[in-house]
């Protein structure tokens, strides 16, 4: 039993050692990723984030400063939220308030109103319009299997590691637990369907579940609705 408690203990040891180290590379990633749309500058996928810095500050010179000032007084007003939620935490109304919706929303009507959208190459770069169809659903083809079954093994142990390291790290955030093989089984259902609408594999999105999860409650039922 001593040697089973010690092993147990070991693997959870190493588990959060390597969950912790993955969720701060995870937020350099997206911190740097993010950065070349704060500053409005198109930059090509780099392999190393201190490729991704330094392509960022050799561009400099092509940042879309409307861009830039909306990404700044977003994140303002962000932060401003969360230290109000923090500072007065008896005010509950204040926990129902949606700080990345109102932020979407707010801003969404301001370029519009402003005609931030239609400034040449100082544009604010929009979404536009969004096809409001489905893909038609195809049967699976399996010519290059022998050529893509490899890559696409890597991708799912890659894409599974990531989503359950992010799932185990907002559950212990929020005190929960998470079924690992339930994890598997949703992910490998949704690329099987996937696969039948050509979608990509599907995986859990580090920027998104953070700032759900920070900022719209996604571990509340409330936040579906």
């Amino acid at each position: 039993a001593s040697d089973v408690y010690k092993r147990q203990y070991k693997y959870i040891f190493v588990f959060f050692l390597v969950l912790a180290g993955f969720m701060t590379a995870a937020g350099f990633v997206i911190g740097t990723t993010q950065l070349t749309h704060l500053f409005g500058i198109s930059l090509e996928s780099q392999p190393t984030i201190f490729q991704t810095i330094y392509q960022l500050f050799k561009n400099i010179g092509d940042t879309r400063y409307p861009t830039l000032i909306v990404g700044i007084c977003g994140i303002i007003i962000l932060l401003i939220l969360k230290i109000c939620k923090k500072k007065f935490p008896e005010q509950t109304w204040l926990k129902l308030v949606p700080g990345a919706l109102i932020v979407v929303v707010l801003f969404t009507v301001i370029c519009y109103a402003a005609g931030l959208y239609d400034l040449g190459d100082q544009s604010v770069a929009i979404v536009g319009a969004v096809e409001a169809t489905y893909p038609d659903p195809s049967a699976l083809d399996f010519s290059r299997f022998a050529d893509l079954v490899i890559p696409a093994v890597l991708v799912s142990i890659v894409g599974f590691m990531e989503s359950v390291s992010l799932a185990s790290a907002m559950a212990e955030e929020h005190d929960y637990k998470i079924n690992a093989s339930q994890e598997l089984v949703a992910l490998g259902l949704a690329d099987l369907v996937g696969a039948l609408f050509s979608s990509m594999a599907v995986t859990g999105s580090l920027g998104r579940s953070a700032v759900s999860y920070t900022h719209l409650r996604a571990h509340e039922t409330r936040h579906d609705l």
